[in-house]
């Protein structure tokens, strides 16, 4: 296997010739290793032009190195013309967490378009506001810099969107001051009350909420400021509510995704039961939790029995009696931020929840006190939602 590749701005583009087998050593991690050292890279493209074989264990190395590099918010994209090679591709279910595609120029409009898309809701919002005075505008700048900045962490997606904003504002320079004097002090500004129609105050919230979500997390200091925006903004608290509930479930089920593709059949059924057990530890099902029970017919084929069995008796199956898991790290610490999220989506947790989450962190080797923190950190973006 030979592996070359080539900067082009913010995006990669590597070259792979022969074919991709795993013989004991990770030829394409060591070379992602010196891609890694790059800045600011937002994506790495992938051509298998001239790539005939891929081997499951390659398969699963392209994806474990895909979830890493993506929480750096660096995206994969594999161009696959050979249809063999697309069709493996397919079956391991690669395009839930990267971009497949056909060609080369095919991935490079993907990562453009992706700035288009950030680009089309901010014209949008600037649309809405193109009949109102620059004071308007200068507040909503302040209020999206404040999102950017909230969670203190600037990611490569809303890098995209400050570039969408300094863009529609390049006739603007008041705008584009006034944004950058908010990301220099780091600071999230106070909102104070301004009146917009009803329509243009909802499409401000749900911009902020497309940007501080395109991270796939909402985090407690982003809601705070949408919160008071929102109410500076006249909206009302059901309003808010919904429209952050929408936000949460968009995270949510993006979430679920990119854990369903990196587990075994096994690994399903354990995830299946455990979520079942969880839901129903405190013997109701809060509203929000319902939507949490569609994951279990993605993860079991038939499961009306176990539901029916659990629903029954929730010691129906005991943890130490489900299959041996040894998921890695990054995958554990990925479920254990997902079962913690649905026991706090209900804005209510119970000790019975925190029991059973205890014990899977015990079989999963997580740790207590990572536990005690994450569950600290997610409360305070989800409880009261």
């Amino acid at each position: 296997m030979e592996i070359s590749h080539r900067i082009e701005k913010d995006l990669c583009l590597v070259t792979l010739i022969g074919n991709l087998i795993w013989k004991g050593e990770d030829v394409l991690g060591d070379h992602l290793k010196t891609i890694a050292e790059e800045p600011n890279l937002r994506g790495i493209i992938f051509d298998f032009t001239e790539v005939e074989y891929v081997d499951s264990s390659s398969l699963g190395l392209l994806i474990s190195q895909s979830i890493k590099f993506g929480k750096k918010q660096i995206e994969f994209a594999l161009c696959a013309p050979n249809q063999q090679t697309q069709q493996t591709f397919r079956l391991a279910r690669l395009e839930t967490v990267m971009k497949l595609c056909n060609n080369e120029q095919e991935a490079l409009d993907y990562f453009k378009v992706q700035y288009l898309v950030s680009e089309r809701k901010i014209r949008l919002l600037f649309h809405h506001l193109k009949d109102y005075h620059l004071g308007v505008k200068l507040w909503v700048a302040r209020f999206l810099g404040g999102i950017i900045i909230a969670d203190h962490i600037i990611d490569r997606k809303e890098v995209l969107y400050l570039q969408a904003i300094f863009d529609n504002a390049i006739e603007e320079p008041t705008i584009r001051q006034t944004l950058t004097d908010v990301l220099q002090e780091n600071e999230v500004p106070e909102m104070e009350p301004l009146e917009v129609a009803p329509d243009v105050a909802e499409h401000i919230i749900q911009c902020a909420l497309d940007i501080c979500s395109s991270d796939y997390e909402l985090h407690r200091n982003e809601t705070r400021l949408i919160e008071a925006a929102a109410q500076a903004l006249g909206l009302d608290t059901i309003k808010i509510y919904e429209l952050v509930d929408r936000a949460l479930m968009k995270i949510k089920f993006n979430s679920f995704e990119k854990l369903l593709i990196r587990l075994d059949r096994k690994g399903q059924y354990w995830l299946a039961v455990v979520i079942l057990k969880l839901i129903y530890a405190d013997e109701t099902i809060a509203p929000k939790e319902t939507i949490y029970l569609s994951d279990i017919y993605e993860l079991l084929d038939d499961p009306a029995e176990i539901f029916n069995k659990i629903q029954e008796d929730t010691n129906y199956i005991e943890l130490s009696e489900l299959p041996d898991v040894n998921f890695q790290p990054e995958l554990t610490a990925d479920i254990m931020h997902y079962l913690v999220t649905i026991a706090l989506v209900d804005g209510d947790y119970d000790p019975r929840e925190e029991a059973f989450l205890q014990q899977v962190s015990q079989t999963l080797n997580y740790g207590e006190s990572r536990l005690t923190d994450l569950i600290q950190g997610l409360s305070e973006n989800y409880m009261g939602y």
